[in-house]
């Protein structure tokens, strides 16, 4: 003869959640008591734009404010700068800028740098491809650009040759000197030609 097995029933799915409330509540009971005992020495969280850290130091004793510092880190680039390909175009009208300004960049670790000529009427800008931002804000600081000078590169701006595939274009605009870089910074872009 056989016997007739048993089934147990299921636990109720109420008793299931009830269960996982109660846990999930001792936990966080136990956490905030061992933050309260022991707050620590201090903490560390990145800011929205990753750039940058706040650290809060608790302070010693009752009634003392915390000290709070913020410093900014130096955005990361995409590439080294060995790697990054830079096309330099000269419309200051002043000849051999653009050699000059390649002979610097080289100088600085900056292999894979082309020079060509560029149309006239045109300010200083330092434009980047996607995510060569930092990048180009690097090459910008090397040749003394400020970082105003730096932007995405808009489709008006178009390099034909050896320079389509920069990801960091300079254009050496009105007002440019290799003795002074900053002359002719800013304005709106136009065309750069081969």
């Amino acid at each position: 003869m056989t016997e007739p097995t048993r089934s147990r029933s299921p636990r109720p799915p109420q008793a299931n959640a009830a269960r996982g409330i109660t846990l999930v509540a001792v936990a966080v009971i136990i956490g905030a008591l061992l933050i309260w005992k022991n707050p620590g020495t201090g903490q560390v969280t990145a800011s929205p734009d990753l750039h940058s850290a706040t650290t809060t130091t608790a302070a010693a004793g009752g009634g003392q404010k915390a000290a709070t510092t913020t410093t900014a880190a130096a955005p990361t680039t995409a590439v080294p700068a060995a790697d990054l390909q830079v096309t330099v175009a000269n419309a200051s009208g002043v000849p051999g800028a653009a050699g000059t300004i390649t002979e610097k960049l080289k100088g600085a670790g900056y292999a894979k740098v082309a020079a060509l000529n560029g149309d006239k009427n045109q300010p200083t800008k330092v434009f980047y491809e996607g995510k060569f931002e930092a990048d180009a804000k690097a090459v910008a600081k090397v040749i003394g650009l400020p970082a105003t000078t730096v932007e995405p590169r808009p489709p008006e701006v178009a390099i034909e040759d050896e320079g389509k595939n920069a990801q960091v274009i300079v254009v050496l605009g009105d007002g440019f000197t290799p003795d002074n870089p900053g002359a002719g910074a800013g304005g709106a872009a136009t065309t750069v030609a081969g």
